[in-house]
């Protein structure tokens, strides 16, 4: 098993890898346009120094005084023979050519904004690389979309994986993203899989997010994975022998929400509301860790309502299923247990220091 120190090296690799093969590829444009032109002074200076025996100096003196004697008249400063006479004239339509080709590439890197898009790449790789604790999303589509917005109302790093950046930024702004195979280690890695908290396999089929949810949990063991299912007779199960902690189908949780307005609208409403703000009171989980002062302490004892203002409403238990619900004084908290608590966010955040 690799150490912490070794997977962030290997994201390191990974990003440098990953954004060698897509995203420079502008810079290589431009850096090949300046291979270009410096190989036609090589050409030129080195036809000169062979024909007429010009030093380096010499040949560029004898290029640039001759054509500019051609087009504008006169005489050239630098004595030259029929044959380099020639050999210039040749050069000139060369010229011509690569002149041409170095413009476009640097009208294109510049004007475009593809030189924009290098240093914006650049910053986003330095970003991304010192996430830690964060959450990764593959796959566009609407699902997606929903749980970016949400992310970002929360304030939560993330980083989305797909390959077609254009489709990636029509989903939002100022997102961190790697335009690549999802289903690619190196992929993973380079988005810090290593060090991500939570994972989210929404691509357009099945069997990749099959294949992506196993590979994320080969890589993170510890790592929560969120699957997205479209036939849940056949995927589910594997989906969550893969590694998938929740599996979700989009159109079985989009039934259930209609039948739930239909039946109980106030409900709904009162629970969106609690997830969904975020700068008043709202559904939260606090998971106690095995440094809290919490552990081992009872309901009474903790004073977690004398020095945050909040009740725990549910516990969950490390290892099960079911939630405790009304949660007397008497009730002892136990490290790993996850605390169901409402409140405001600074309050959250004081329970969560506790």
């Amino acid at each position: 098993m690799a150490s912490k120190e070794q997977k962030a090296i290997l994201s390191r690799i990974s990003l440098k890898n990953i954004r060698l093969q897509s995203s420079s590829r502008h810079m290589k444009n431009f850096l090949w346009s300046v291979v270009l032109f410096i190989a036609f002074f090589g050409f030129m200076a080195g036809g000169l120094y062979l024909i007429g025996g010009y030093s380096v100096y010499q040949s560029w003196l004898a290029y640039v005084s001759t054509n500019f004697a051609d087009w504008f008249g006169g005489d050239s400063p630098v004595p030259t023979t029929e044959r380099t006479r020639i050999f210039l004239s040749f050069s000139a339509i060369l010229s011509v050519v690569v002149g041409g080709y170095f413009v476009a590439i640097m009208t294109s890197f510049i004007i475009e904004g593809q030189l924009k898009e290098y240093f914006k790449i650049s910053n986003m790789d330095k970003l991304i690389s010192k996430l830690r604790n964060h959450f990764i999303i593959c796959g566009v589509d609407d699902t997606t979309r929903e749980v970016i917005q949400e992310l970002q109302k929360m304030n939560v790093d993330f980083v989305v994986i797909y390959p077609d950046h254009e489709k990636i930024e029509k989903l939002s702004e100022k997102l961190l993203y790697l335009d690549a195979d999802p289903t690619q280690d190196d992929t993973l890695l380079a988005a810090g899989i290593g060090e991500a908290k939570g994972f989210v396999a929404s691509l357009d089929s099945d069997h990749e997010n099959l294949y992506i949810t196993l590979s994320a949990r080969c890589l993170n063991p510890n790592i929560f994975i969120v699957s997205k299912v479209f036939d849940t007779h056949s995927s589910e199960a594997k989906l969550k022998k893969a590694g998938a902690n929740e599996v979700i189908s989009p159109f079985h949780i989009g039934g259930l929400r209609i039948a739930s307005l239909l039946t109980r609208p106030t409900v709904v409403t009162f629970l969106d509301k609690m997830i969904r703000q975020t700068g008043t009171n709202r559904f939260e989980e606090v998971v106690v860790g095995s440094e809290s002062k919490l552990a081992g302490k009872t309901i009474a004892k903790s004073r977690i309502h004398e020095e945050t203002s909040l009740v725990p409403l549910a516990v969950k238990k490390k290892g099960e299923e079911a939630f405790r619900y009304n949660i007397t004084s008497d009730y002892e908290i136990e490290s790993g247990d996850t605390l169901i608590v409402i409140g405001e966010p600074e309050n959250i955040e004081k329970l969560r220091r506790m």
